[in-house]
């Protein structure tokens, strides 16, 4: 991807369009899900489908471009709807602000080009599982001889 000629797939004023019936429809299922402690897998859906997550990829990637008072005010709208779901967006845009700060042109074009084909983000383990005496496996570890 040329990142100069991009074409642009929707543009933040088209997203922040879709924000209000979007917060509407979340609102309207929000008690229901919490008192049934089911996960919201269809607000997702309807996330991705807005192409809220793609609000902070810029112009030249063929974003949105949305600055960060345009997200964090977008966040609210849906906070104030669903707070779940605006939680779970916190690691997708994280991974966005690492990408614009200090990625290369490969990782963004990667990235961004997900971001704007509607898939989210989250998070996963940095670290193995812990070991425990039946999986762990035993390694030879220098120590100190008696001598010194």
């Amino acid at each position: 991807m040329n990142t100069t000629t991009a074409r642009r797939t929707v543009t933040l004023r088209e997203v922040r369009a879709r924000v209000p019936e979007l917060a509407a429809s979340l609102a309207a299922d929000t008690a229901r899900r919490e008192a049934e402690r089911e996960l919201p897998y269809g607000s997702m859906d309807a996330v991705r489908a807005s192409a809220i997550g793609s609000l902070r990829v810029p112009v030249a990637y063929g974003g949105p471009g949305a600055s960060l008072v345009d997200l964090f005010r977008t966040i609210i709208d849906l906070a104030e709807a669903d707070a779940n779901v605006a939680q779970a967006l916190r690691p997708h845009f994280g991974f966005l602000e690492k990408l614009i700060s200090d990625s290369g042109r490969e990782d963004r074009e990667r990235w961004f080009g997900a971001a704007l084909a509607g898939e989210l983000f989250g998070n996963t383990p940095g670290r193995p599982p812990p070991s425990t005496p039946a999986t762990s496996t035993p390694r030879w570890c220098p120590t100190a001889t008696a001598t010194g």
